[in-house]
């Protein structure tokens, strides 16, 4: 479980891990994320992705705090929520300059 402004949240899959994410997982001792099949009436934070079709089923109907993102923009929802989106390879470059900017910020 992390803090992500003043909120626990926690790491979920939506489906199979690549070769390559394993390799990380395995390489750091870090457990494999569960697996998330359905967000119906949870919190969430999009990571690497903006599109319904690409997400967990029923985030229509989930609360939608933030997106963290690196692909181009395809994405309404019905009230204001943050967005983070950069021109960058990875989404894994976002969260390491959110990681080393909170670091700096204590």
């Amino acid at each position: 479980v992390l803090k992500r402004n003043g909120l626990n949240v926690e790491a979920y899959r939506l489906g199979k891990l690549n070769k390559e994410t394993k390799f990380v997982l395995e390489k750091f001792g870090v457990e494999e994320p569960e697996l998330l099949e359905d967000v119906e009436g949870k919190t969430c934070i999009l990571l690497d992705h903006n599109e319904f079709k690409q997400s967990a089923n029923n985030i229509e109907k989930a609360e939608i705090l933030e997106i963290i993102d690196h692909h181009k923009m395809n994405f309404s929802w019905h009230k204001p929520i943050a967005i983070l989106v950069r021109p960058v390879g990875s989404t894994c470059t976002i969260i390491g300059e959110i990681f080393l900017s909170e670091l700096t910020d204590e």
